[in-house]
């Protein structure tokens, strides 16, 4: 251990003192999403808007949120990272206060804006905290901790918007973040100190603004091109077309300005750039999953909402279980093999979840559901820790606000494109199954068909036309799956690229 920046690092007291106070952070920004998430229906209806226009009360959130998060980390390195959180967690309980009283769509959608705006430091000016904190030995078992506290958000979210939604109304979906909100504020205020180094050259406030056009665009994209049938509507080519604009003015100024927005150097540390890349595509994984799970469990085995509950909740569990012990295992066998040993399990998950069928026992659905949590657990959090091992403490602001955006960013490109290869996929498998569903199969002639099924009365022709769309869709779950699983063992090697941790 480096004995000088011990010296300097928190009593151990107030370490733990301000692990609490970023977990009650995270919690936060957690739990207002998953539960904005499940009361969304309920607010189109006192808003009487379409399901299009709803939807711009998430993606204005998103959106706001990809475009700030840049830009915490050069905030916050010269204002200082105390500062940049109680202003945050303010700016984001005033917002909350105002969603919550809003009358009209149109004042909701901007005020989720400013919300996403505020909400978008919390994650990496939070994870640069922790990084300051704690020791290097200490490390992984902190950010183990605070990803119990994004579990614990993810999985309380669903709970308390559907009491909400029973016996009260969307508003308290928003009221429920002010005690989390005042308590995270009392916490960072007095516990949390303030950085002390700081910097006070100009910002390039150009390419800021060329990457925040680029990466907002991008965003509209992924959150709406399934809806509106991509490249099909004006909307998603201009969109695509800002970003394109965006993203080129972006490199060119890097490129060419002698002080970039994002110092090269962080991205020179091969340690953090292949951090960043399997964060992308482990967060496309995690995020893929929780949406296609709940909806196969619920469309294609039949599942009641209780029962889906507890599959979701089991995979909470498992992964809460893993960053629990995955600190403590990291300090004991290195992280470069706990990372490997959870995409394993996750391997493992995405594997059985391919061989499920329309009518898979529910003992395996949980087993796959608790190996994907385990392997969450296992991968994530010594992740976190390792692609910042080697990069210069200096470089660790700006480089945790390109990390969450590589998480924000693989969540909803995961998402956007598994889903939309889900729904071509189902929509080519029905096309080949139909061909072989007529009065004229010989199949078919000779076998005898099943209960309500006919290939003449228009009423059994439905029966077996609905059945032929659940096969379809059967068949194009297993398809993502099985992919996700590929795409998970192609990321094992680049592990091997990340260095060792070295004494701090």
């Amino acid at each position: 251990m480096n004995y000088a920046r011990a010296a300097a690092l928190p009593p151990p007291g107030q370490r733990r003192l301000i692990l609490i106070a970023i977990v009650f952070g995270t919690i936060l920004q957690v739990l207002d999403s998953s539960v904005a998430t499940i009361t969304l229906p309920h607010m189109q209806g006192s808003l009487a808007a379409t399901q299009d226009q709803i939807s711009w009360v998430m993606t204005s959130y998103m959106v706001a949120a990809v475009m700030m998060t840049p830009l915490t980390g050069a905030v916050a390195a010269r204002i200082g990272r105390k500062r940049l959180l109680l202003i945050s967690v303010v700016g984001f309980a005033a917002t909350t206060i105002l969603v919550a009283q809003s009358t009209s769509l149109i004042e909701i959608v901007v005020l989720r804006f400013i919300q996403g705006a505020f909400a978008a430091a919390f994650m990496p000016v939070g994870q640069s905290t922790l990084l300051a904190t704690f020791p290097q030995e200490e490390l992984a078992l902190a950010m183990g901790w605070r990803s119990l506290g994004t579990m614990l958000g993810m999985s309380l979210g669903p709970v308390i918007g559907g009491y909400i939604v029973d016996f009260g109304n969307w508003r308290w979906g928003f009221y429920i973040n002010l005690p989390i909100a005042a308590a995270a504020f009392a916490m960072i205020y007095y516990f949390v100190p303030e950085s002390t180094h700081r910097r006070d050259d100009p910002l390039n406030w150009f390419g800021f603004l060329m990457l925040a056009s680029g990466l907002g665009s991008l965003q509209l994209v992924l959150n709406r091109g399934q809806r509106l049938d991509w490249f099909d509507s004006g909307e998603i080519v201009a969109a695509a077309v800002v970003a394109v604009v965006g993203f080129y003015f972006f490199t060119v100024n890097s490129v060419l300005s002698r002080r970039p927005f994002i110092d090269s150097h962080v991205l020179k540390d091969r340690t953090f750039a292949v951090g960043m890349a399997l964060v992308f595509f482990f967060v496309w994984m995690m995020f893929t999953l929780l949406v296609l799970m709940p909806a196969f469990l619920q469309d294609i085995r039949g599942l009641p909402i209780a029962e889906v509950g507890k599959v979701m909740g089991a995979r909470a569990a498992a992964t809460m279980f893993a960053s629990a012990i995955a600190g403590w295992l990291v300090q004991r066998t290195g992280p470069r093999r706990i990372i490997v040993v959870g995409l394993l399990f996750i391997v493992a998950g995405e594997w059985q979840m391919s061989l499920f069928t329309t009518d898979v026992g529910m003992n395996f659905i949980l087993m796959a559901s608790v190996f994907f949590g385990l392997g969450s657990g296992f991968a994530f959090v010594p992740l976190n820790v390792t692609s910042f091992w080697a990069l210069d403490p200096r470089h660790r602001n700006m480089a945790t606000g390109l990390f969450a955006l590589m998480t924000i960013l693989g969540g909803s490109t995961g998402i956007s494109v598994m889903v939309t290869n889900l729904v071509r996929s189902a929509q080519s498998n029905r096309s080949i199954l139909v061909e072989h569903v007529t009065p004229y199969s010989e199949a078919l002639r000779h076998a005898p068909l099943p209960p309500g099924w006919s290939l003449v009365d228009p009423a059994g022709l439905a029966a077996a036309a609905d059945e032929v769309q659940r096969q379809a869709m059967m068949i194009a779950y297993v398809n993502d799956f099985r992919l996700l699983a590929v795409l998970t063992l192609i990321c094992i090697p680049f592990v091997y690229f990340m260095r060792k941790p070295h004494a701090a």
